[in-house]
């Protein structure tokens, strides 16, 4: 029964949000404007937005390719629209990101562009308007720190040499101090 109820609402659901984004998408220009004008956007079109803009922002952040461009244009939309963000919900989203984009480089501490993707997307922290809970994700940084990062000082090559660099710039993004 469950997994037919999920299905119902999943299609209602999936239904609702295209319709709720023709509406945003049509009067996006007008709602601008009027954000512009530092006048308030009427209820039903601050619901549009808020619903729209949040779920954007969402799917974004959980996106493990994190188009920062992106993210910044959809928070400088929301801010330019006084619109409300979901802060927690945004923040817990893009917390799993970074979860699993840590868990992978655990995983394979070797993947440097696993470790790149994480550090760029670590750098999104900085930017954001809500907090995200990181301490699953430096509890792992600092696995891969005590577990990994000696092999890689013990290296001369260049590639290890960029690899310590690398994670001591995600170290400091995500205040981890590295010795």
């Amino acid at each position: 029964q469950r997994r037919i109820l999920n299905q119902l609402l999943e299609s209602t659901l999936g239904e609702a949000e295209a319709s709720l984004r023709q509406i945003y998408d049509r009067h996006a220009p007008l709602m601008s404007f009027l954000g512009d004008l530092n006048v308030p956007l009427p209820r039903a079109l601050r619901a549009v937005a808020e619903f729209v803009l949040n779920t954007q922002l969402r799917r974004s952040l959980q996106d493990e390719g994190l188009d920062a461009t992106r993210i910044r244009s959809l928070l400088d939309t929301a801010a330019r629209e006084n619109v409300t963000l979901d802060r927690s919900g945004l923040g817990f989203a893009f917390g799993g990101t970074l979860e699993r984009l840590m868990a992978r480089l655990v995983d394979e501490p070797s993947d440097v562009a696993t470790l790149e993707r994480l550090d760029e997307a670590a750098r999104l922290l900085k930017t954001l308007p809500f907090e995200v809970n990181l301490w699953n994700v430096q509890n792992a940084f600092y696995e891969i720190l005590s577990r990994s990062r000696p092999e890689f000082m013990a290296r001369t090559d260049e590639a290890a040499v960029a690899w310590v660099a690398r994670l001591r710039s995600l170290g400091e993004t995500l205040s981890v101090k590295v010795p």
